[in-house]
């Protein structure tokens, strides 16, 4: 876990014991003053608080499970994509197949580097890998423009072409899902506050009952502060730290074209 997310989970926690604590204070205040025969529940307008928050949770966590699981799928047609691509070359013709036969493993040890932890921690190592494909998509597309006349009008050279369209194409998707797409930041905001507002009124009714436990209260924090790190961590994709797209079919991919010729 990244010091960044521990911080985050501890940021989380303070904010809902300060709300839950403020509530707590005033519940306790209003008591005193009002000197109740009989305080007030607030057991339904919680209950309603509550399930609302519990709603955005939900709602929130179905949005980055869902392209999490896009993104995990992108990664096994990525691997086919490239495997047929791989197949293809053949249409090429030599020299021009044995080249792109190599630079499509190149292309795939380059992919398979997102499997280091680092690429997942550090922006600029992600930049850099990215970088590095889409240099070798360039010399893919440079061999392939290269091959003589009599290929070109082939079948096979258009699937050839066909595939590695698709190939830079899931690149370009397994970009967009991974590195660009994010939960909105009004939608962060919303539950935050709806939070705040739910765990106030919570450590309101503690205070004016008389009720509640700094044990309880800081179980309550950590439970929901965890469940907000998850989202948070299924939203940054790439530099996730708790829960990645695992990139077995890629490797699968590397270990088969290395065991191949050329």
């Amino acid at each position: 876990m990244t010091a960044d997310f521990v911080l985050i989970y501890l940021l989380t926690i303070s904010v809902i014991l300060v709300a839950i604590g403020a509530g707590y204070y005033l519940g306790t205040f209003n008591l005193k003053r009002e000197k109740y025969s009989k305080p007030p529940s607030l057991g339904s307008v919680i209950g309603a608080m509550l399930g609302l928050l519990g709603f955005v949770l939900a709602l929130t966590f179905s949005m980055v499970s869902s392209r999490y699981d896009v993104r995990k799928a992108l990664v096994l047609e990525e691997a086919n994509a490239i495997g047929t691509a791989y197949l293809r070359t053949d249409f090429l013709g030599d020299p021009f197949n044995s080249q792109s036969k190599i630079l499509l493993k190149q292309y795939v040890d380059n992919k398979a580097s997102y499997n280091d932890k680092s690429s997942y921690s550090d922006q600029k190592i992600v930049s850099r890998v990215l970088l590095e494909g889409e240099k070798i998509q360039d010399q893919l597309w440079t061999v392939a423009l290269s091959a003589p006349a009599e290929f070109k009008n082939t079948e096979g050279y258009a699937l050839y072409i066909e595939s590695l369209n698709q190939v830079i194409d899931i690149h370009t998707l397994r970009i967009t899902q991974g590195l660009q797409y994010r939960l909105p930041k009004t939608v962060w905001l919303l539950l935050y506050v709806i939070t705040m507002l739910s765990m106030f009124a919570v450590g309101y009714e503690f205070g004016i009952n008389e009720s509640g436990s700094v044990l309880g209260s800081v179980l309550l924090a950590m439970m929901f502060a965890a469940v907000v790190m998850i989202i948070g961590d299924l939203d940054r994709s790439y530099r996730s730290s708790l829960v990645k797209v695992s990139q077995q079919p890629i490797l699968e991919l590397q270990k088969k074209l290395q065991n191949s010729m050329p």
